[in-house]
């Protein structure tokens, strides 16, 4: 069964809108609830053939979707069908589910019906992603997207014709959102943040991501804010970091260190900003470094802590364009309703050839972030 905090109504201003998020379970949790965790984290990544299909597909880098956490609700058809997506940095297209796939990880999600929307275009286009957890067929079409009030008349989107995966059976979303750079990945047509900047709706094409503040009483407050900042969801002075490479959300990480000292990304790395992640990730050598100066062991399927030592941990401290961006041990350290604690630092698999770490909602719950297409740059700050 699906459960989730439905934030405050949505909000919208005469210079930007606020679009409430849920928080749902992760497929990581659901796999640790049902004993399957290991199993998932015990089967080699590279195993998974990525095999280009033909010229008429599209295709997408394989990602996971193990720690997303948090959804939106928009709007599908005419009239509308209201779907769950995942918001998502790491990815630039919109697929949903549809009643044309019939494979098991379907069976609990709602599905996108094109026939009952009487503003559904058809196309023979289809689209292919690949996932660490499973793949995607979709076949792409046209119709109204609604978004927290925002309509888009005619929105490219993918409508799930094959979901193969037990993990995916898993995930408790109906489709992905995504808001990286239109680069990234084989044309589908505009993104929904390219279409609604062309209709004029939005006065900066830009958006931000607050998912509230680990101090506040109050966890029903995470947004998502498209064309606009609201100043009262950070402190100080929003510090701009321009993007290395303009397909994902990719900044130059100077240094990582605790105490004072480096322990990590020696000469320079880099960072992406991922809502596709609840954790932080990075090269296997460095990650498993630092899980030694914390004193996680692994046992069984993660890396457990005396929770006792959490208190006198240090900082993780990312510096990012001279700025210091400090994590605490109650960010990167998570404590179970068992009083079980576990190291949220993961070892990054899908850029194993190269130096680059992943910034998830760990490190996006403690700063709120501003992302700047137009001027290819991220805008960082503490949440309040």
């Amino acid at each position: 069964m699906r459960w989730f905090w439905v934030l405050g109504l949505v909000a919208l201003s005469e210079c930007f809108v606020k679009i409430p998020l849920k928080k749902v379970k992760s497929i990581r949790g659901s796999f640790k609830e049902k004993g399957m965790l290991q199993e998932f984290l015990e089967k080699d990544p590279n195993r998974i053939a990525f095999t280009l299909p033909d010229q008429e597909m599209s295709t997408e880098t394989q990602r996971t979707y193990m720690d997303l956490v948090f959804v939106v609700t928009i709007g599908i058809g005419t009239p509308p069908q209201e779907l769950d997506v995942l918001f998502d940095t790491g990815s630039n297209h919109l697929w949903v589910t549809s009643v044309f796939c019939n494979t098991s990880a379907c069976a609990n999600s709602n599905a996108f019906d094109p026939d009952l929307s009487s503003t559904y275009q058809y196309s023979h286009q289809l689209t292919y992603h690949e996932y660490l957890c499973g793949n995607v067929q979709a076949v792409v079409g046209h119709d109204v997207v609604q978004v927290s009030g925002l309509v888009i008349p005619s929105q490219s989107m993918g409508l799930s014709i094959r979901e193969l995966g037990k993990y995916l059976e898993h995930a408790e979303f109906d489709g992905i959102l995504g808001l990286s750079f239109p680069e990234l990945g084989e044309p589908q047509g505009p993104t929904i943040l390219q279409n609604l900047r062309a209709q004029g709706v939005l006065p900066k094409n830009l958006f931000a991501i607050y998912l509230g503040s680990p101090s506040s009483e109050n966890k029903n407050n995470s947004v998502l804010m498209l064309g606009g900042v609201d100043p009262s969801c950070y402190s100080g002075e929003l510090h701009w970091v321009p993007v290395s490479r303009p397909f994902y959300w990719e900044v130059v990480l100077d240094s990582i260190s605790m105490n004072g000292v480096q322990i990590a990304c020696q000469g320079g790395c880099q960072a992406i900003f991922d809502t596709g992640t609840s954790v932080l990730q990075g090269p296997p050598k460095s990650i498993l470094n630092i899980q030694k100066i914390i004193g996680a062991r692994l046992i069984k399927d993660e890396y457990i802590l005396n929770c006792r030592t959490v208190c006198i941990l240090p900082d993780i401290v990312f510096t990012i364009n001279g700025v210091d961006y400090p994590v605490p041990a109650s960010a990167y350290v998570f404590r179970s309703h068992r009083n079980i604690c576990y190291s949220n630092l993961f070892q990054n698999t899908a850029f194993t050839s190269q130096k680059v770490w992943i910034l998830g909602n760990v490190f996006l719950k403690l700063y709120f972030s501003v992302y700047d297409l137009e001027n290819k740059r991220i805008g960082l700050a503490p949440a309040v």
